[in-house]
């Protein structure tokens, strides 16, 4: 057990209770820091007889060592001080409690000295994290974080041998002080009551950064850095208890939390590798529920997590008004601008929306009800577009059709222009366009097996066209606005890593296995799926250098875990998004999906998935309402839904275009065998046969969805 501990900012909310903590376990206390506060400072060195006092003050430094003449403890002033404290060698632990970014070269400092690092200064993680965590893994230092919901999480991995066996993190939230308030109330709220927090007893800054849920994107970012995880892995939901800090889910389904009183002590305990129980009252009833739209709080978090999908300095670019804005409000209602709406305010309501929980239930089940809606109509659409493509193709090529109807089952509404019917059928789920003479000869000499064979070609292949630039034009919508694309590079290497030199840091993934990485996280999906003896293409100072044969091996993680892997760390390449990026990534996009397809069905058919992982109507429609239902904001789940509305567009080009009988892409199969049997035998293939093998096909296709769709009702019932 740790016995001597060194105090980085001794005088905030943490300092304190790290000393309440040290003296009822008896640990010994090798330095004290803190900025101007004297008084306080001297009270704290006279009780636990610190070799080393700090103050970056230099002026109460002065002070200090004028009070402390009759002590052993040295003092000494400046902020480079910080460091000294940080490196005592008699110290096990550095407890960094500081607040902003002065506490990173301190945190540095202890790192070279292979120090054990209670973390309590989120900005030295938001701000630097990626450099912080990769110096720690270099020399073996250990950090601990001290914020409750990272200690919750430390405490949840106890054992967790494979960090890919977590799913996603789950910061727990109170909302703070401003929960569920209307916009107008919560405009008149002061200083003085963002500073009362219904649970937790702290400093100022962090009390207010609660209120506004800014100390919540904060810990995202910090979450992502400690446990080496992206945005998507760590979730946010609202807990006014403060009785669970925060859980783990394990992609096996498990979910492990980590409950306790709300009191600083307990993280702090656990930092320092204490068994000793803290007395207190026991934990109440539990809610969790999510963190809901609109702006005031939740619009600052979701600032904060937009933010993080920046590499590089983008959190330090944040973190420096976050504390502008702690420091100097223009006024005690904390109005920041001429629109007294809050220097960080991203528009809605605080909390969600007006009214309190039940309201907000009642939202969320009402914005369900039009997901599904919306997912229904989505599919439907596109099964007409489809249909819609071989109408205009058919009329084109000056073949009779006898009816486009947009739905299926009972005639809803009918109108005849010409020899056409138009009608509108009942169950929005598709559409069929009839031509006439479409699998036997009629004789008339506008039915479609008495077309050439271009003609028959264009009419056969235009549904998957109409299917595919449908979601060209969905993808080129949602690019419009975009700032910034991203694709996939290497970061870093793991130092085991035996083929160094044939990748570098900052090579970006052109190919895994034949696969084009056309998006940011695509390298991830198939190295993931990939066997030993993978073969790497990748773009460096625009050459392209292709790495065979690359097996994965045992490595070992920041915390000492064996896992298999291929040692690389995968980040983000970032392109601006001109004109001439928004129309390639829009192609790109489509080409990916395409691409997805292809991967899928040689999963399918290798072992690599099964029937299970595939979806029918009914399983995208439940797809689709998660994806809005998980979502953050309305902006966010519309945004989610059609570019989801995108992939199945260009699954069912894809799809129908397979060699299988009743599908587009079967009968085109039959008429390049037509062509063939022309060409050798000068006959086709009769038109029954060709019927009765697409009317066979067609049974089995029917079949086969409807054990997708048995899979996909059960599955919802799970």
């Amino acid at each position: 057990m740790m016995n001597t501990i060194s105090i980085l900012g001794s005088t905030g909310s943490i300092g304190r209770q790290t000393l309440d903590v040290a003296e009822q376990l008896g640990l010994r206390v090798a330095a004290l820091t803190a900025n101007s506060s004297v008084e306080r400072v001297e009270e704290q060195v006279r009780k636990f007889r610190p070799r080393l006092a700090v103050m970056t003050d230099e002026t109460a430094a002065r002070d200090l060592a004028v009070r402390l003449r009759d002590t052993d403890t040295k003092v000494q002033g400046g902020s480079a001080a910080l460091e000294e404290a940080a490196v005592l060698p008699e110290a096990d632990t550095v407890v960094t409690a500081v607040v902003g970014m002065v506490g990173l070269k301190p945190t540095l400092a202890a790192i070279g000295g292979k120090k054990r690092i209670a973390l309590a200064n989120k900005e030295t993680l938001v701000c630097a994290g990626e450099l912080v965590m990769e110096a720690a893994a270099k020399s073996g230092a250990e950090i601990v974080p001290v914020d409750s919901e990272h200690s919750a999480i430390f405490q949840c991995l106890q054992g967790c041998g494979d960090r890919r066996e977590i799913k996603r993190l789950i910061l727990t939230c109170s909302g703070g002080p401003f929960y569920g308030m209307e916009r107008a109330e919560a405009g008149r709220m002061t200083k003085a009551d963002a500073l009362k927090h219904p649970n937790w007893k702290m400093g100022p800054k962090i009390t207010v950064d609660c209120a506004t849920l800014m100390n919540k994107g904060l810990e995202v970012i910090e979450a992502m850095r400690l446990y080496r995880l992206p945005l998507q892995q760590v979730d946010v939901v609202i807990h006014r208890q403060s009785i669970v800090h925060s859980l783990v889910e394990f992609r096996d389904g498990a979910v492990l939390a980590q409950l306790g009183t709300p009191d600083m002590r307990l993280p702090i305990r656990s930092a320092e590798l204490s068994a000793a129980d803290l007395c207190g009252a026991g934990p109440g009833g539990v809610s969790l529920s999510g963190t809901g739209g609109g702006g005031g709080p939740a619009g600052r978090y979701r600032l904060r997590r937009a933010e993080r999908r920046q590499r590089g300095g983008g959190p330090a670019v944040f973190g420096g008004p976050d504390r502008i804005l702690r420091h100097f409000p223009p006024d005690e209602k904390g109005h920041g601008g001429p629109s007294g709406s809050g220097g960080a305010h991203a528009g809605g309501d605080f909390g969600g929306g007006p009214g309190g929980p039940r309201d907000r239930e009642q939202g969320a089940f009402g914005m369900k009800l039009i997901y599904i809606l919306a997912a229904v109509l989505i599919f439907g659409v596109l099964v007409a577009v489809h249909e819609l493509g071989h109408f205009l193709a058919a009329k084109l090529c000056g073949v009779r059709v006898n009816e486009f109807s947009i739905g299926m089952g009972p005639t809803v509404w009918k109108r005849k222009r010409g020899e056409t019917q138009y009608s509108l059928r009942g169950l929005p789920i598709g559409g069929f366009c009839a031509m006439e003479g479409e699998d036997e000869d009629t004789g008339d000499q506008r039915s479609f097996v008495r077309q050439g064979f271009w003609q028959k070609l264009l009419i056969l292949v235009a549904g998957a066209g109409m299917n595919f630039l449908a979601g060209l034009l969905i993808l080129l919508c949602l690019y419009a606005g975009a700032g910034v694309f991203y694709t996939d590079q290497i970061t870093d290497l793991a130092p085991e890593f035996s083929r160094q030199g044939e990748l570098m840091p900052g090579d970006r993934i052109y190919k895994v296995n034949g696969y084009r990485a056309y998006l940011a996280g695509d390298s991830s999906m198939f190295l993931s799926y990939a066997r030993d003896g993978v073969d790497l293409e990748v773009i460096r100072d625009g050459e392209h250098i292709v790495v065979k044969d690359l097996q994965r091996q045992t490595y070992t993680d920041q915390d000492g875990a064996a896992y298999r892997g291929f040692g690389l760390y995968m980040g983000r390449y970032a392109e601006e998004a001109t004109l001439g990026n928004k129309l390639k990534y829009t192609w790109n996009t489509a080409l990916d999906f395409v691409q997805l397809v292809r991967f899928s069905l040689v999963q399918l058919f290798t072992g690599g998935a099964s029937v299970e992982d595939l979806s029918g109507p009914v399983g995208i429609v439940s797809t689709i309402t998660e994806v809005g239902d998980q979502a953050k904001t309305q902006r966010d789940a519309w945004s989610q839904i059609f570019y989801f509305a995108a992939l199945i567009a260009v699954n069912l080009a894809v799809m129908n275009m397979l060699p299988i009988p009743a599908l587009d892409g079967g009968r085109v199969f039959f008429l390049l065998v037509d062509q063939l049997t022309l060409l050798l035998f000068k006959r086709k293939v009769p038109e029954r046969y060709q019927a009765a093998v697409n009317t066979a096909g067609f049974v089995v296709l029917m079949g086969f969805m409807l054990l997708v769709t048995f899979h996909d009702v059960f599955k919802l019932f799970q």
